[in-house]
């Protein structure tokens, strides 16, 4: 099932060695044919990419008519945590940020939610948000 989203706008910014990282995971996932590596890989291939060092990173997005705003803080997030359902499992996050990433080599921008932490639902009862 495809889902409609819209970003708001945003900032370009430098990404952390730490999200750098992350993002070197998940293009690692998503096509493994291209290598992509830090900078501060020790030892790149000749056919290696370097990941490109920044990202837009956006205030919030609209998800299927729901709007949100990732959070930095784990006391205080409205907004910011979200339901994602996994075959027959079900998952809340919190979202810490919203990114689109271009990385040369790559046909297409990712865009991504980047989360403080994913945990699977067991004992809470969702259905007031269910769609």
């Amino acid at each position: 099932m495809t889902r409609k989203f819209s970003l708001a706008t945003g900032v370009k910014k430098l990404l952390s060695l730490e999200q750098q990282q992350l993002l070197v995971n998940h293009y690692h996932d998503a096509y493994p044919d291209v290598h992509i590596v830090t900078r501060t890989a020790l030892y790149p291939s000749a056919h290696s990419k370097f990941i490109h060092g920044q990202a837009q990173f956006h205030n919030y997005l609209i998800l299927d008519g729901h709007r949100i705003i990732p959070s930095s803080s784990v006391t205080h997030a409205p907004n910011s945590i979200i339901q994602a359902d996994y075959g027959d499992t079900q998952y809340v996050a919190q979202v810490i940020d919203i990114i689109t990433h271009h990385q040369p080599g790559i046909e297409h921008n990712a865009t991504l939610l980047n989360v403080q932490w994913f945990l699977r639902n067991e004992n809470i009862d969702t259905s007031a948000w269910d769609l």
